[in-house]
């Protein structure tokens, strides 16, 4: 309802040393009601008069309408798709594969160095083929605040159990804060047209595929707002309200991916039928034999020559998808979601500090703190990273 407010966020940002393009996606499906397309109708008109009163060659505006989407496609990702397909069709006359793709909803607003901490970013490394930028909700007082707070926390959790795990996959994966450079768009076939979850499936093949790293020298800052878009994620929470109690996934989840993550080697030297496995968490154990893990170490071990290749390819079988199948199993078999400030502060070194907001800003400076690429083929988190 506010496209305006993203565009002005954007246009105070210090300016790049390359141009930069902003390419608006106004889309509705041909399901959608009549009132969909007023307010489609009135955001263009708006829109098109901020573009007449902010010319800048350094950051040209360009709107994409398409009112009449196919009903069974149209959603968040075939959205987010069009957009940046038509980013990549512009740099191939410019920057070509290096050049740097940026997707962010028009809800949110971004901190002045936004553009050009990105530009940097990619500049200092690059092999560096994508990156999660960081971000923070607003969060105000009342409930919604605490609805917010609870949800971010949730999430921020979920990638320190990973990073604890020893996953390389432990990146946000939030659409409104994913770059990714032109050529590496391509090679991994493009954004997927799922109408929901489509920034998470498509940044693990980003991840999996090597070079993706965090960038936390600027902040998106996502609105904290109801959506019917999706049946998950922040405006799904606010629906929810204060009323539900938000629950996330106990730490033995975590503890029991670390396990099996520190044995890696092991398992590049065992016999495949009989996998180091069953001194494993007996969920765990269950779960691996139902992705007939047997038959992947088999195919991992006769495709690698070495430790370092072995890894390579168990954590891509191993991927961030199998770490969230497993989560959802032992939820489902052994281990009963936990309300998210006693699991957040049970992994954050033990604590028995459960204020909300004292978690949060602790779990935002973890977040924070960590850079670097992917694959970190590490198998734990050090203590320091974890707050201990």
């Amino acid at each position: 309802p506010d496209l305006n407010t993203t565009l002005d966020s954007l246009w105070h940002c210090a300016r790049t040393e390359m141009p930069a393009e902003v390419l608006v996606v106004v889309n509705a499906s041909e399901a959608d009601a009549e009132s969909v397309r007023r307010r489609n109708a009135d955001t263009l008109v708006a829109a098109r008069a901020w573009i007449e009163a902010h010319p800048d060659p350094a950051l040209r505006v360009h709107l994409l309408d398409y009112p009449t989407l196919p009903a069974r496609h149209a959603g968040v990702g075939l959205a987010r798709k069009l957009g940046m397909d038509e980013a990549v069709a512009r740099l191939a006359s410019a920057a070509g594969e290096a050049g740097i793709i940026v997707s962010l909803d028009a809800d949110c607003s971004v901190d002045p160095n936004y553009l050009a901490a990105i530009e940097a970013h990619f500049a200092a490394v690059p092999a560096r083929t994508g990156a999660a930028l960081y971000f923070e909700h607003p969060i105000s007082d009342g409930e919604d605040g605490e609805t917010i707070a609870r949800y971010e926390l949730h999430l921020r959790y979920y990638v320190q159990g990973l990073r604890y795990a020893g996953s390389p996959y432990a990146f946000h994966t939030v659409g409104s804060c994913l770059a990714v450079r032109a050529g590496a768009y391509l090679r991994q076939g493009g954004m997927n047209r799922r109408q929901a979850g489509e920034d998470f499936y498509f940044a693990q093949k980003l991840i999996g595929a090597g070079g993706f790293s965090n960038l936390n020298e600027t902040t998106v800052r996502p609105a904290a707002r109801t959506s019917h878009r999706v049946p998950f994620g922040t405006g799904r929470a606010l629906r929810a309200g204060a009323g539900e109690v938000l629950t996330t996934y106990a730490p033995e989840v975590f503890n029991d991916l670390k396990a099996l993550f520190e044995r890696v080697d092991r398992l590049a030297e065992s016999e495949p039928a009989a996998a180091p496995i069953d001194d494993l968490s007996p969920p765990l154990a269950e779960f691996l034999e139902h992705q007939r893990v047997g038959r992947a170490l088999a195919e991992i071990q006769a495709n690698t020559a070495d430790r370092a290749s072995f890894r390579k390819r168990w954590f891509r079988w191993f991927n961030g998808f199998r770490c969230m199948k497993y989560a959802n199993f032992a939820t489902r078999t052994a281990y009963p979601k936990v309300p998210v400030e006693r699991a957040a502060a049970r992994l954050a070194a033990g604590s028995r500090r459960r204020d909300l907001r004292a978690l949060l800003d602790r779990y935002r400076r973890l977040d924070r703190s960590i850079s670097g690429e992917s694959p970190g083929w590490s198998t734990s988190a050090s203590a320091s990273e974890r707050g201990e």
